[in-house]
């Protein structure tokens, strides 16, 4: 493991998920404390930030199917203890 810097990593989990939100269904925003470093593998946590984004997205898509609200902003703002 290795220290692994959070909002570079989540800039790029942040450009892909804009790139699947095609529709411009979402107004995506980032909100990461450059500072912050956490120790992993940088191509796990990414994987894993990847996921939980690219879920977020395509769930709220299915949602909105289903009803006649529209989509919502999503935030990308992690909080450190």
């Amino acid at each position: 493991m290795k220290p692994v810097a959070v909002a570079k990593l989540l800039r790029r989990v942040y450009n892909d998920a804009l790139a699947i939100n095609d529709d411009k269904q979402h107004q995506i925003e980032l909100h990461a404390d450059d500072n912050v470093q956490i120790f992993g593998d940088d191509n796990e946590l990414r994987s894993a930030f990847s996921n939980l984004m690219v879920n977020t997205v395509e769930a709220t898509r299915r949602n909105r199917a289903r009803s006649t609200s529209a989509g919502g902003p999503i935030r990308m703002a992690p909080t450190w203890r």
